[in-house]
C-alpha cells in the first residue's frame, strides 16, 4: 500500500527519508478519520503492518523506530478473525470520538490554548485555517470538520513534508529548508502538543491495539519531527 510508492523514489537519501514521513503523516490522517469497513478491514491487515514497517525503517534512517509497536500489533493479530477486527476498530473509534459524552476531542482548540497571538484573537480553528489559507488550501467536500481537527492538520502536515520530499527531489535545498521550516512553525504552533495529548489519552482510553498503534505511531511521528 503506502510502501508501494517508495520503489519509484529517485537514489536521494533525503528525499527517500523526507517522503517516508509524508506517506508517513498522510496515513496517520488516513487513520483517525472515521473507519468505514473498507478503510477498517484494510488497516487492520497484516499488509497495512507490513507497509507500515516498510515506512519505519525509510524514516528512521537505521535507528530503532517503531519497531516493539509493529511487533505488538502483529503479535495481536495472531487468532484474531479479519471480520472481527474491523469490527472492533469500528466500534472503539466511535465510543471514543463519536459517542456522547465525546470521551477524546479530536478538535485542536480541546487541547491547545491559544499559543499564538491569533488565536488568542480569533481561536485555535482560524489560527489553524490561516495556514491553509496561505497555501490556497480548503477542505474537500463534504468535509465538514473544522480546520483544527486532528484528521485537517495531520493532511496539512503532509502536504507540507510532501512538498519538502518533492524540493529535494529536486535538489532544491532552499525551497526544501523553507518547507521544513514551515512544518517546524506548524507543529510548534499547534500540532505538536494537540497530536501528543491526544496519543496519551488514547493510551489512558483504550485496549484495541489498532488505536494503540496509531497513537503511538503519531506521537512518534512528532518526536521525530520536531
Amino acid at each position: 500500500m503506502f510502501a508501494d510508492s517508495l520503489k519509484n523514489t529517485a537514489m536521494n537519501p533525503v528525499h527517500e527519508h523526507v517522503l517516508a514521513a509524508a506517506q508517513l503523516f498522510r496515513s496517520a490522517a488516513w487513520q483517525f478519520s472515521y473507519p468505514d469497513v473498507e478503510r477498517a478491514v484494510l488497516f487492520t491487515s497484516k499488509d497495512s503492518l507490513d507497509s507500515h514497517r516498510a515506512l519505519f525503517d525509510a524514516v528512521a534512517k537505521g535507528r530503532s523506530f517503531m519497531v516493539e509497536e509493529c511487533d505488538a500489533l502483529e503479535d495481536a493479530l495472531v487468532g484474531y478473525p479479519p471480520e472481527k477486527r474491523a469490527i472492533d476498530l469500528r466500534q472503539e473509534y466511535t465510543r471514543l470520538f463519536i459517542t456522547p459524552p465525546i470521551r477524546i476531542s479530536l478538535i485542536g482548540a480541546s487541547w491547545v490554548k491559544e499559543k499564538t497571538l491569533i488565536a488568542r484573537k480569533k481561536g485555535e480553528a482560524y489560527a489553524v485555517g490561516q495556514y491553509y489559507r496561505s497555501l490556497g488550501l480548503v477542505n474537500q467536500k463534504p468535509v465538514r470538520d473544522p480546520s483544527d481537527h486532528l484528521v485537517s492538520e495531520l493532511d496539512f502536515t503532509s502536504y507540507v513534508v510532501f512538498a519538502e520530499a518533492e524540493a529535494w527531489r529536486e535538489n532544491d535545498a532552499e525551497s526544501a529548508l523553507e518547507w521544513r521550516d514551515l512544518k517546524e512553525e506548524f507543529l510548534s504552533n499547534h500540532l505538536a502538543e494537540f497530536a501528543t495529548k491526544v496519543s496519551l489519552e488514547i493510551q489512558r482510553e483504550t485496549t484495541s491495539p489498532f488505536l494503540l498503534f496509531s497513537a503511538r505511531m503519531l506521537n512518534g511521528l512528532i518526536g521525530l519531527s520536531i
